[in-house]
């Protein structure tokens, strides 16, 4: 892992690309910037306890923190590093996005996001946390088979274009219903590559997902390639 403040650093080069790159209507870019306002490593001040507790059964305890805020919205990411609890991964996962209800679902209906990978990519934190605020700040709704495609890239010097979103593959985390009703759904997201989610879009996540099982693919990687281009030659597979 590169220093912390590096990593810190890293997160405020990327503020003009959040501005154009996320695919938000002009009128909501006002207060599209996340601010980065603590380093990995230190404690979040939320009370997000509940949902902090189920990750806790589910992962143990997060090694690691960051807090991303617009004006009006505050998503926090907490890290986990490889472990058993993880089955091997990193994981990224939100605390903060069942602050915020949906649009066009009951009140008590919300959301969190998570992704696990390896190699660690520490990266994908912003882009997680802007996943966790997008539905407020767009009105549209993220769902179970649906993908999300970034203007100009997700991430930079990596090539993924998207998220696709699913239920855990496991059925961990497992919706929880929180102390004061609300009912939380954590949905896994997995970095795709353009021609994936074109993919998607023309034969559905279900036959995306099939076609990276026939072929080997390990989503898990963030320095994988795509499920349609060799790694030596970089040609499309048809």
């Amino acid at each position: 892992m590169a220093p912390q403040q590096d990593l810190r650093r890293r997160h405020f080069s990327l503020f003009p690309y959040l501005r154009s790159a996320l695919g938000v209507p002009r009128k909501g870019r006002k207060n599209l910037i996340f601010k980065h306002i603590r380093r990995f490593g230190r404690k979040l001040a939320t009370s997000r306890n509940d949902v902090r507790s189920h990750y806790k059964i589910e992962w143990g305890t997060s090694d690691r923190e960051a807090e991303f805020y617009t004006e009006d919205i505050s998503i926090g990411v907490l890290k986990w590093n490889t472990s058993a609890n993880t089955q091997g991964v990193n994981i990224y996962a939100t605390v903060g996005a069942s602050d915020y209800p949906i649009p066009g679902f009951s009140a008590n209906h919300r959301q969190e996001f998570f992704v696990g990978l390896i190699p660690e990519f520490d990266d994908i934190a912003s882009r997680l946390a802007w996943l966790g605020a997008y539905t407020q700040m767009t009105g549209e709704v993220l769902s179970t088979g649906h993908t999300y495609r970034a203007l100009q890239g997700l991430v930079d010097g990596h090539g993924f274009g998207g998220f696709v979103i699913l239920s855990p593959l496991d059925g961990h985390p497992a919706p929880v219903v929180l102390e004061d009703g609300r009912h939380v759904e954590f949905l896994m997201v997995i970095p795709v590559f353009s021609d994936e989610l074109d993919y998607a879009r023309s034969h559905g996540v279900d036959d995306l997902l099939a076609k990276m099982e026939s072929l080997n693919v390990p989503f898990w990687d963030p320095t994988r390639n795509s499920t349609f281009r060799t790694p030596e030659e970089g040609s499309l597979l048809v």
